[in-house]
């Protein structure tokens, strides 16, 4: 069938040549459509022939030549341009119309009632309280018997000279058998009237330690803070010392053995002199130190004794000057007189006011627990009269000094 195909095309390709050279012929109708044969009957498969040999390949036909291009036709002229027409005159703008009248603003609409306020809920039920915890410890305690009948006020007298019959004491310390000084078995003088000691108002004060051979060291203890934290028993214990320096030991500044010199009664008198009435001094005045306590340092070489410097102010705080002045003519003014010159002081060196002034950490202990027979304890004993008393000798007119 391929070799049949290959002439037909050769002849259609001469025909189509010779058509492209010569007019072209009128098409001749299409004959008619033939019907179609009967299949034949599938002959049976022969065998698989040879592989022929490649036939060699032909000889490629010569390129006919490329035809020439027709010249190029040549442009038209192109129309001249019409003229531009000339443009129209504006027309005249129109005056503008007046402005009509505003209309009448409409009345306004009376206010709409306000709605009637809904009822109040009723209020939620209160929820029931939760249980009471137990009650705390009760420090320091209940309070001993003993502790119970002490009197304060003594023990207050006993803190500067437990051995004077306001103290409960014998009246000297050679009836209680005692041969150190004074100032090596008074609470006050290792302690400083304020329980401070060296902390305190006596920061500044001398010592066996510094030469002064006649007064015990300032102990480096705070007996108010003590105070707080002891049990009744604890601070009576303390007081008792059965384990301190014998008594008449003197140049020693380790605490006394009171065991012995002090009854029973007298200590815890003290006990509840210094739970209950011992006065706060931060409530009377302000007190400033400005260097350590009493020591001795080296200055260029030399073993020098440095003391700080004590300074009181707002001596009163906020009491009331009149209700102290008042106070003073009621109770002072007797033996002082008004102006608080008539008895002087410290070895005749101050007024009553000079002293208040001078000393204020040891005149309201004074004032409260007596000084000897000179004058009974309990003269003034609330802190607000000692205050206000305070505050009213801060004036150095009224009670001058010297």
């Amino acid at each position: 069938m391929k070799m049949f195909m290959r002439p037909l095309v050769a002849s259609l390709a001469v025909l189509a040549l010779a058509a492209c050279e010569g007019s072209a012929g009128t098409a001749g109708s299409a004959g008619a459509k033939g019907d179609t044969g009967a299949a034949g009957v599938a002959g049976a498969k022969g065998d698989k022939g040879d592989k022929g040999d490649t036939g060699a390949a032909g000889v490629a036909g010569a390129k006919g030549d490329k035809g020439d291009k027709g010249d190029t036709g040549a442009a038209g002229v192109a129309g001249a341009k019409g003229d531009t027409g000339a443009a129209g005159a504006a027309g005249a703008k129109g005056d503008k119309g007046d402005t009509g009248a505003a209309g009448a603003a409409g009345a306004k609409g009376d206010k709409g009632d306000t709605g009637a306020t809904g009822a109040k809920g009723d209020k939620g039920e209160t929820g029931a309280s939760g249980a009471k915890g137990d009650a705390g410890q009760d420090w320091p305690g209940p309070a001993p018997a003993a502790y119970l009948a002490a009197d304060g006020i003594k023990g207050g007298v006993a803190y500067s000279e437990w051995y004077a019959t306001g103290a409960g004491g014998k009246g000297s310390l050679a009836n209680a058998n005692v041969t150190a000084g004074a100032e090596f078995v008074r609470c006050k003088t290792c302690h400083g009237w304020d329980g401070l000691g060296n902390a305190g108002s006596y920061a500044n004060r001398t010592g066996i330690s510094t030469g002064e051979a006649t007064r015990a060291d300032v102990s480096d203890v705070n007996l108010r803070a003590t105070v707080a934290s002891a049990s009744y028993q604890d601070l009576y214990d303390l007081i008792e010392s059965t384990w301190g320096r014998p008594i008449n030991a003197a140049n020693d500044s380790r605490h006394p053995a009171f065991a012995g010199h002090l009854e029973p009664a007298q200590i815890w008198n003290i006990v509840k002199f210094m739970r209950e009435e011992w006065v706060d001094p931060n409530e009377l005045y302000d007190l400033a130190i400005v260097g350590a306590p009493l020591h001795y340092e080296d200055v260029a070489g030399v073993w020098t004794l440095k003391k700080p410097t004590l300074t009181f102010t707002n001596l009163g705080k906020d009491g009331d000057a009149v209700a102290g002045k008042t106070l003073y003519a009621a109770k002072c003014a007797g033996c002082h007189n008004s102006d608080g010159k008539l008895v002087l002081l410290e070895k005749g060196t101050m007024t009553l006011g000079q002293f208040v002034r001078g000393k204020p950490h040891e005149a309201w202990f004074k004032i409260k627990f007596g000084q000897g027979a000179v004058m009974l304890p309990g003269l003034v004993t609330a802190t607000s009269d000692l205050k206000n008393l305070y505050k009213a000798m801060a004036d150095t007119t009224a009670y001058p000094n010297l």
